[in-house]
């Protein structure tokens, strides 16, 4: 079941779906909820349009979350690269 917070979010951001911010507040509300693939799939689009975004606490924020699902988790693993692959 998602939660108010998340349900609200996604009201706002399908209305401004350019806003960053506001997708970002998502993706923390989403790994605070433990759902990872939905939080990292936020994380990982923003970087894909401003890899510096809050001055580097988008990025923080996804190699944290990757590191709550544990060395060698598969989807770990999975948005690791992608991060990679925007770095390199």
């Amino acid at each position: 079941a998602k939660s108010p917070e998340i349900e609200a979010l996604e009201q706002k951001l399908a209305g401004s779906p350019d806003d960053l911010d506001m997708r970002y507040q998502l993706g923390v509300q989403y790994t605070n909820n433990k759902q990872f693939r939905e939080a990292m799939e936020h994380l990982i689009a923003i970087l894909r349009k401003d890899l510096g975004h809050g001055n580097g606490a988008t990025k923080r924020m996804l190699l944290d979350t990757i590191a709550a699902l544990g060395k060698g988790d598969p989807l770990g693993v999975e948005y690791q690269r992608k991060l990679y692959s925007l770095l390199y």
